[in-house]
């Protein structure tokens, strides 16, 4: 470490630079009061004043030369300031000395530390030197940590800035949504209406069906069995109850003509007035029709089958020939769309041919009830 002048011991010759220096107020040596200067003639005054605290040839206390009245300025008129009581002026010098030694003190202990010598003094200068960069250090930390915020409050003001934005945007599809719930809240509510509206036109409705179901109900007249009767009977029937009665030839050979072989519908079946009453009326066979004949439809197998469906056109009389071949009994009948017996148009026995009429028009189907060895063939053929 470099000496310092001041670890060197004083020298002969040197200025002494431990002398104390007079300071206004402390009384140095020579002065004619506490506090004052060589020479003065009271408390606080310069050498040759007239008066305390007054300077040279001032014609009154603490007044200038040449003033005209005490105290006071060129012609100034008032009368000088009330003298300060002695007390009050003591306290006044008081204060400055106690603070003066204490200075002088605390100069003394640094100047005690500062000379004291080399270990103390290079001790001092190693925490001086270790603070100092430890402060360096806080001061780059500080450096790093206020780029960091100024970093992150750049980040953080974008991302408020998008957050906004985003909020900005959802609170536009809140409001959208919030008029489409309105919007629907209203189309719900006129639907409600007319829900109540159409229940109670349903209620109508149903009580008018119940009433016409009730009024069916009487009307209704159930068919009688009217198989093995004639036809004279089943008009009759059908005449007192308002049916229509539609009688259909049955080719046999098994009851004496003019008996009913089949009815549709079924015995039991209630009928309103009007609806029409279907009875198979057996009938001799009728001659096979030309070969000639125009055929619309036919048919052939073997066993139980039912036919495709043959086509009946209106205003044309048609007539059904065929042929069996084999012993047992044979049936044909007429089937609707869905499988309902119309009427039955044969009922013969054993290995018989013939023909009956077909008084129907529209869509039907021929259904053979046979042995399972018996050949037959149907034909459908229009008369002119």
């Amino acid at each position: 470490m470099t000496d310092r002048p001041w670890d060197e011991p004083p020298q002969p010759g040197d200025a002494d630079v431990t002398r104390e220096i007079p300071r206004p107020g402390y009384g140095s040596a020579g002065q004619g009061a506490p506090g004052g200067y060589p020479g003065q003639g009271a408390p606080g005054g310069y050498s040759g004043q007239g008066a305390p605290g007054g300077y040279p040839e001032q014609g009154t206390p603490g007044g200038y030369p040449e003033q005209g009245t005490p105290g006071g300025y060129p012609d100034q008129g008032g009368p000088p300031p009330d003298p300060v009581p002695e007390e009050e002026a003591g306290s006044k010098w008081l204060v400055p000395l106690l603070a003066a030694l204490g200075a002088l003190v605390a100069g003394l202990v640094l100047g005690w530390l500062i000379f004291s010598g080399g270990d103390d003094s290079s001790e001092l200068e190693a925490e001086v030197d270790r603070l100092t960069a430890a402060n360096a250090d806080l001061e780059a930390e500080v450096e790093d940590l206020t780029a960091e915020l100024e970093a992150q409050g750049t980040a953080g003001e974008d991302r408020v800035a998008e957050l906004t934005a985003e909020n900005e945007g959802l609170a536009a599809d809140v409001d959208a949504l919030t008029e489409e719930v309105a919007g629907l809240t209203t189309d719900n509510e006129d639907l409600t209406e007319q829900v109540a509206d159409l229940e109670a036109d349903n209620t109508r409705l149903q009580e008018r069906i119940d009433e016409i179901l009730a009024d069916f109900d009487e009307a209704m007249v159930a068919t009688p069995d009217l198989v093995g009767g004639t036809s004279e009977d089943a008009a009759t029937v059908a005449e007192e109850n308002g049916w229509l009665l539609v009688q259909i030839p049955s080719a046999t050979d098994q009851v004496d003509a003019g008996t009913v072989v089949a009815q549709t519908p079924p015995s039991g079946t209630p009928m309103l007035s009007g609806a029409a009453l279907v009875v198979s009326v057996a009938s001799e066979p009728d001659p096979a029709p030309d070969p000639e004949a125009e055929t619309v439809f036919d048919a052939e197998g073997t066993g139980p089958a039912t036919t495709d469906v043959a086509e009946l056109a209106g205003g044309t009389r048609h007539v059904l020939a065929y042929s069996f071949t084999g012993d047992g009994e044979h049936t044909v009948s007429v089937v609707d769309a869905d499988d309902n017996e119309v009427a039955v148009l044969v009922e013969v026995n054993g290995t018989a041919e013939g023909a009956t009429g077909l008084p129907l028009a529209g869509s039907y189907r021929l259904q053979v009830e046979t042995g399972d060895s018996v050949d037959w063939n149907l034909r459908v053929v229009a008369l002119p």
